[in-house]
């Protein structure tokens, strides 16, 4: 990693792909999976890469082909034509960073109270309304939908059979799993137990069956928690665990509270 950061403004790169995502750049170029379409900088004093823009003629929904609002945040990270790209937005130390600057555009540049106004005093007397209309409407869309794949809130769910208001299972196993907050995850544990975290994707997972952990006969509280890069809490969620020795076990979620 400080290989890259010696070589590379990565913050600068960050801001470079998320605004290309917001925009829905759809000129085959490096912000959507296609290595073509972008420059380089690398200055005399800092001499760390910077991405410099080009050809902006497919954006906003307007263009020969336009694209839709609901592309994947990670459209640049292309494993087929972008291998390099891939390993570099979905590298642990790198994706939260890019988590973090995605939903920071979306509450400043890309709100209507900023973006709006910009469109109004770009395109107004130049345009047809339509047009100035489809385009406001087009970021709104566009920022709903990204929203939608920055998890944000900490959950829980088992692979275990359901039938009624538990998960059921004979046996000292299965799977308890599920989301956490993308930007400032960086562990999260089960009864103090490591779970397996993966930035990519902001998910964990916990299999009880090599965890460790003992279901005993009665109520067991599976206290999940996730912690920021201090080893602070970020919040919590609760999984209420019945087991019946060779007759049943149920496991019941319940929503913790969070810390912020």
């Amino acid at each position: 990693m400080e290989d890259v950061n010696n070589v590379v403004n990565v913050d600068q790169w960050m801001r470079w792909f998320a605004i290309h995502n917001l925009i829905g750049n759809n000129e085959t170029n490096l912000g959507n999976g296609r290595g073509d379409d972008y420059r380089f900088f690398m200055g005399m004093n800092d001499k760390r890469a910077v991405l410099v823009v080009h050809d902006l003629d497919t954006v906003l929904g307007l263009g020969d082909s336009p694209n839709g609002t609901t592309d994947s945040i990670f459209r640049a990270a292309d494993p087929v034509h972008l291998p390099i790209i891939e390993r570099f937005l979905e590298h642990p130390d790198f994706v939260p960073r890019y988590y973090a600057v995605l939903k920071e555009l979306t509450e400043t540049t890309f709100s209507p109270e900023q973006m709006d106004p910009l469109v109004n005093q770009t395109l107004g007397g130049f345009v047809p309304q339509l047009t100035i209309n489809a385009i406001k409407q087009f970021v709104v869309d566009r920022v709903a939908n990204v929203l939608t794949q920055i998890p944000l809130e900490l959950t829980a769910t088992s692979s275990l059979s359901v039938s009624g208001d538990f998960y059921h299972t004979t046996t000292n196993s299965g799977v308890v799993s599920g989301y956490a907050n993308a930007i400032n995850t960086r562990s999260v544990t089960v009864n103090g137990l490591e779970a397996v975290w993966t930035a990519f994707g902001a998910q964990y997972s916990f299999d009880i069956s090599t965890s460790g952990l003992t279901l005993n006969p009665g109520v067991n509280r599976l206290v999940v928690q996730s912690f920021d890069g201090d080893g602070d809490e970020l919040a919590n969620v609760v999984a209420a665990v019945i087991r019946k020795l060779a007759v049943d076990c149920c496991l019941s979620l319940c929503q913790g509270h969070e810390h912020r």
